[in-house]
């Protein structure tokens, strides 16, 4: 019997799913109470991360698995948990349709002006000063082909676009028409109208996004983030959009968020921001579940979690 410990609070029909597919096992639903970090050592499973997992860490416990409850683990003891040799699986897919369908709206607001017509919308004004296009023909640059980049490149080739995948190892990978490698970056950015960053944060990918990624862009490109705010140098992306070294942003993802009032970045006319909400999804926890009981199964029968798990040396 498997000792499991269950760190989020579910809705009741999703919480009778996880009891229910953990029957054979000893679950224990921390959720929504306090707790220690003792009860917490005991388990040999824990779904969800706090500080108090943190602390558990650091005293004689039974962890084998932690499932994360996020795509993203920068914030996670990643060295430590590769010491004690503990499975860490991320939520990484989890959002992947909710991302990319809201990455797809960035774009469309971009050629069709949707933002102005709903601030037209406001002052009772029947106004079309805009030159409305299409994304049709377009060249598209997306960094990371993972989940999110991938389901993204479907769409987005049903609008005729053209998508060129940047990720590690330039491997093809389907709805790509290309993918290139991370070296390859400064032959592609002056070709690429729309750029889209869904990139983990990593040492690797940190600060990516600094003046001299954004100079080699093309001057009418259009940026987009909804990776990690920290693979931007934030300062640096305020001042090309400020000096129209590239022609607009959508930025989702912030070094600081919630992103500061007196933040320069509120007041650019050419850019789009939204809360860190390109994630939200009622199937986010559901899916998650989907990948945990795949993996569990395959834990039961002694073998390690293949879904989502993360790899500590290259920190995704």
């Amino acid at each position: 019997m498997t000792k499991v410990v269950n760190l989020i609070s579910l809705k009741e029909p999703l919480l009778q799913r996880v009891k229910s597919g953990l029957a054979d096992d000893d679950l224990i639903d921390l959720s929504g109470q306090d707790y220690t970090a003792e009860q917490v050592a005991a388990a040999e499973i824990i779904i969800g991360w706090s500080p108090i997992v943190a602390e558990a860490l650091k005293l004689p416990n039974q962890i084998k698995w932690i499932q994360a409850i996020s795509a993203g683990v920068d914030n996670f003891p990643l060295a430590e948990l590769k010491r004690r040799q503990i499975y860490l699986t991320t939520a990484s897919g989890a959002n992947a349709q909710s991302v990319a369908q809201q990455t797809v709206g960035y774009l469309l607001n971009d050629v069709r002006h949707l933002q102005s017509d709903a601030e037209h919308r406001l002052t009772k004004e029947w106004t079309d000063l805009f030159h409305r296009t299409e994304l049709t023909g377009r060249s598209v640059l997306i960094m990371g082909t993972g989940n999110i980049g991938r389901i993204l490149a479907g769409y987005l080739k049903a609008f005729d676009m053209h998508t060129i995948g940047v990720s590690r190892s330039g491997r093809a990978v389907e709805s790509f028409d290309e993918v290139a490698t991370m070296a390859q970056l400064s032959e592609l950015l002056p070709v690429a109208e729309y750029v889209i960053n869904c990139l983990p944060l990593t040492i690797a990918t940190r600060g990516l996004v600094d003046a001299n990624f954004l100079g080699k862009m093309n001057q009418y490109a259009y940026y987009v983030n909804v990776g990690r705010g920290g693979t931007d140098v934030e300062h640096d992306v305020y001042q090309a959009l400020k000096n129209k070294t590239i022609r607009g942003a959508a930025l989702d993802v912030f070094e600081q968020e919630p992103l500061p009032q007196d933040s320069p970045l509120w007041e650019l006319p050419n850019i789009m921001i939204t809360p860190h909400t390109a994630g939200h999804t009622n199937f986010y926890y559901g899916r998650i579940f989907d990948y945990f009981f795949e993996n569990f199964v395959a834990y039961k029968q002694g073998l390690k979690p293949v879904r989502n798990l993360i790899n500590y040396d290259q920190g995704y």
